[in-house]
């Protein structure tokens, strides 16, 4: 019995738009990655090949007649149109879509491809619900065609090359869908001219990205802030600058900003990201945006930080000082108080982030690994993102930078720390004897590791803790206790990761007590551990066994004991002044 035939329609279609969400349509850049693509001996031959590869979910439609009857009548089935695959894929999805919105995605430097997809954008283009098109001329016959109505388009991206013809307008003045817009041009003069053209298009934006490799006189810093002013539901702005601008600093008369006469926009952004931030211009432009206090900015750089002190003191100080201008100007009683410090390693670099918040309250989200995707949903947090060669951690040569951006936001105000170190070690660079760190009062770390907690017990030769002398809260978010303590080395029924914690909070106890020291411990792994079976990994020999077993319950009822101690599931919230 052919059991296919009972599937219900509307279980079908979720069947077939699950298939297509899995191999997706393909994308110019899906199409840049694949290795063998360039190879192709010529067009025919690569529509079939692509068509055999990523389109492979249309074959699932035609199983048998019933299910291509279901597919074909599914017109929201047909609406993302593959423009890289060719104008017989586009003319045949489009004749599926009916009358449906639609997404294109189409950027390959074809001109058989590019006349037919100019065909298909002058007949369709008032159905289009995103556009995207890469390497796109300014005097192309489809960025004419971008110049028409558009009054279903939503998302639009485009890179545009050379220069712009006159008198032309981005979508007629007339795209009231528009909520996304990328535009990625050589100079940022040319962009903001273009926008100036454009503005009453923008009125529904709520995420802008503009890309430059340029830089800005008075004029088109005029332009700048009419386009912002032009955007009043802007959430999420973003720029990125292609180059260093190495001695092209705008002037304030440049710039048309006298000494004590600079204009801004007001702006209630919720995120503001900034690209290879160590463009002047960009400093620039931030010093003519006032955005809300919640505002999170993101900062990166494309590359590893150069060596030496006047590198890192250059334009990207003049960031992070213009960051500690709105904070003291704008919105004073918002102190930062808390912060997270996350070093993750891949490949070729090491990615550091620095998180601020303004309330200890929010550490729970901010321990999240970054994800430096755009729009972000992030609300109170400032975020510095560095990548820095593998073999450092914070070394010595970086700490400037990320001391001068501590000491500029966070002078004295920080009380909550997440620290995420990886490999367990407390890199000198960032000296957290500092001043800046004297008055945390709770402190996370990512992992359980025996020289943080030797660490948090020195003492100078006063008595007072080198580390944190503030410290009330401890809290180990990844605590593998058991693994923990197995890892050490069975000393006469001791275990040196238990003698270093009873050691710490010995020495706390007479100074300046912790008021909370918290495991974060997974479900059932004491119990485990206290049955009569309970097998160590790692540990062969019957008398070690039997020594590692009497360790472990021994340490860990002590530690059940110590009244600072608390056990906890890993995901128990912790509020920072519990």
């Amino acid at each position: 019995m052919d059991f296919t035939s009972r599937i219900p329609t509307e279980i079908l279609c979720l069947v077939f738009h699950f298939c297509r969400r899995i191999d997706g349509v393909p994308t110019v850049d899906l199409l840049r990655r694949s290795v063998d693509l360039d190879s192709m001996a010529s067009d025919a031959q690569r529509e079939g090949r692509d068509a055999t590869h990523l389109l492979a979910w249309v074959k699932v439609t035609q199983v048998c007649a019933r299910w291509r009857k279901v597919a074909l009548e599914d017109a929201t089935l047909w609406t993302d149109v593959p423009a890289v695959l060719g104008g017989q894929w586009m003319r045949l999805f489009l004749s599926r879509s009916n009358q449906s919105t639609l997404m294109v995605d189409w950027g390959i430097r074809n001109t058989r491809l590019r006349e037919q997809i100019d065909a298909i954008i002058l007949e369709h283009h008032t159905r289009m619900r995103t556009f995207t098109s890469d390497n796109l001329k300014g005097d192309s016959t489809t960025f004419r065609l971008l110049c028409r109505t558009w009054p279903a388009l939503e998302d639009l991206k485009i890179s545009i090359e050379g220069n712009l013809p006159p008198g032309l307008t981005l979508l007629d003045r007339h795209a009231p869908s528009l909520r996304l817009l990328i535009l990625r041009m050589q100079t940022i003069s040319a962009s903001w001219f273009f926008l100036d053209h454009s503005v009453s298009v923008f009125g529904g934006l709520t995420a802008f990205t503009l890309e430059f490799a340029d830089g800005a006189e008075s004029e088109s810093m005029r332009l700048f802030l009419h386009a912002m002013a032009s955007m009043p539901h802007l959430r999420h702005l973003r720029f990125i600058s292609k180059s260093s601008f190495e001695g092209s600093s705008i002037s304030e008369t440049r710039s048309g900003c006298p000494a004590g006469a600079c204009r801004r926009e007001s702006m209630p952004l919720k995120t503001l990201t900034v690209l290879c931030a160590d463009a002047s211009i960009v400093s620039h432009m931030l010093r003519h945006i006032l955005p809300s206090p919640d505002v999170a900015v993101i900062i990166f750089t494309d590359g590893p930080l150069e060596d030496g002190e006047e590198h890192v003191s250059g334009p990207l100080h003049g960031t992070v000082a213009q960051i500690a201008e709105w904070k003291a100007k704008s919105f004073p009683r918002f102190p930062f108080s808390a912060m997270a410090l996350s070093i993750k390693d891949n490949d070729s670099d090491t990615l550091v982030s620095v998180h601020i918040s303004r309330t200890p309250e929010a550490l729970e989200s901010i321990i999240a690994p970054l994800n430096p995707q755009w729009p972000h949903e992030l609300c109170d947090y400032l975020i510095f993102a560095f990548p820095a060669p593998q073999q450092f951690r914070i070394h010595h040569r970086h700490a400037p930078l990320y001391m001068y951006i501590l000491d500029t936001l966070v002078p004295s105000s920080l009380r909550a720390l997440v620290l995420d170190l990886g490999e367990g070690s407390l890199p000198p660079g960032l000296h957290l004897s500092r001043p800046t760190f004297a008055n945390v009062t709770a402190l996370r770390l990512k992992d359980f590791h025996v020289n943080i907690i030797k660490h948090l017990a020195r003492t100078d030769e006063d008595g007072r803790f080198l580390l944190f002398p503030a410290l009330k809260i401890l809290d180990f978010q990844d605590c593998d206790l058991i693994g923990s303590l197995i890892s050490c080395k069975f000393l006469i029924r001791d275990v040196e990761i238990w003698n270093a914690l009873r050691h710490m909070l010995e020495c706390r106890r007479e100074r300046h007590p912790l008021g909370a020291l918290y495991l974060r411990v997974g479900p059932d792994e004491i119990a485990k551990a206290r049955e009569e079976g309970f097998q160590p990994v790692g540990i062969d020999d019957p008398n070690d066994v039997r020594l590692a077993r009497k360790v472990i319950r021994q340490c860990i009822d002590d530690m059940e004991e110590a009244p600072e101690i608390k056990i906890i599931s890993p995901e128990e919230h912790v509020a920072s002044d519990a």
